[in-house]
């Protein structure tokens, strides 16, 4: 009987790529819909400008826009990092192929977003060009591309796993409590029993919360510079949303924890009040009321929301279905946030102040 013929390997260029006819195409999609909509923010951009910024004001956005761009490419990393494998495609996939792919499924994805956005940021202060290569700089340096090992890319994979599982997820106290823990940094203080030292050092060791704020900062204040209309509309839910997360940091279990939750909303709206008031041309009795009222809103509903328990396919008639239910979910408390934005987005241009 004559030994099997052993089988040979496939040449090394086919062992590393893998292409998908499928996944090609949507990339191409992706590309398109994106330069779509860089245009036009482009044109809305150079209509929204009337007044040529000074150099202070230039740089002013400049720092802001690269803060914001550090930590838009620090939570990437953290959600979707550029090289990770799984465990399952490395046992089964690249190992048995003899292939040493490491990048991730969305770092295609990640390349041509962050040049975009950066071109976008650092057009409004006239370095559309710099930035665009600085945004990229940024996003690779910050996955530490030298210290890539083999443990590393492991982790990187489970936490990608994690972050994306997420999603499917429909149940906020554990998903909150999946995000707290993961990203949080523990520390050893003494055990106290004083709610507002719990609170703050909760809001410590969320660093993730830290990110956001900061971003929501920045992100206002650049977009302050080109329409003030604008970011007093755009930024309402995005906020209202921020103080929902900062209220459950004051959730003890007593009954004591709705007065610190109005009173934390109440807080946080009155900064970011005084904040928007500082940087566009409203008054403060305009912002102030707006921004508590759909705090308080969001931040109520939210809190009440339960766990996804059915599932509606919803045919839209346009080739697009959607869970019904899971749509509800996201979306329940932004409600008034979206009807007050809408509305000053429609009125605010009209009024003199």
């Amino acid at each position: 009987m004559l030994p099997p013929t052993p089988i040979s390997s496939p040449p090394v260029a086919m062992k590393q790529l893998h292409f998908n006819l499928n996944q090609v195409t949507q990339y191409i999609i992706y590309v398109c819909v994106l330069i779509g909509v860089c245009s036009g923010i482009h044109n809305w951009h150079r209509a929204q400008t009337v007044t040529a910024l000074d150099t202070t004001e230039r740089l002013t956005i400049a720092a802001c826009a690269i803060i914001a761009l550090i930590i838009i490419a620090r939570l990437a990393e953290l959600f979707l990092p550029l090289h990770s494998i799984p465990e399952d495609k490395l046992q089964w996939g690249s190992r048995h192929h003899g292939a040493r792919v490491v990048l991730s499924p969305t770092t295609p994805y990640q390349i041509v977003t962050f040049p975009a956005l950066g071109f976008l940021l650092g057009h409004i202060c006239y370095c559309g060009a710099l930035f665009l290569v600085l945004s990229l700089g940024i996003r690779i340096l910050l996955a530490a591309p030298w210290k890539r090992t083999l443990p590393t890319i492991i982790k990187n994979g489970r936490r990608e796993l994690l972050y994306s599982s997420l999603w499917s997820i429909q149940d906020p106290d554990l998903v909150h409590a999946a995000l707290f823990s993961s990203t949080g940094r523990w520390t050893q203080n003494k055990p106290t029993g004083n709610k507002i030292i719990l609170t703050l050092r909760r809001f410590r060791r969320y660093t993730l919360l830290h990110y956001t704020t900061i971003l929501t900062i920045v992100c206002t204040y650049i977009l302050s510079t080109v329409s003030p209309s604008a970011t007093f509309s755009l930024f309402l839910a995005p906020f209202s949303l921020l103080s929902y997360s900062i209220s459950i940091l004051t959730q003890y279990g007593s009954s004591k924890d709705v007065i610190r939750a109005i009173l934390t909303v109440g807080a946080a709206s009155l900064i970011f009040s005084f904040y928007l008031s500082i940087i566009t041309p409203y008054p403060f009795l305009l912002v102030f009321p707006c921004t508590l009222c759909s705090s308080l809103v969001c931040s109520y509903l939210r809190t009440r929301r339960k766990p996804v328990q059915s599932f509606t396919i919803l045919d839209s008639g346009f080739g697009v279905t959607f869970p019904y239910e899971v749509v509800k979910y996201y979306l329940q408390g932004l409600s008034l946030p979206l009807l007050v934005s809408v509305a000053l987005w429609l009125t605010l241009p009209n009024l003199s102040f």
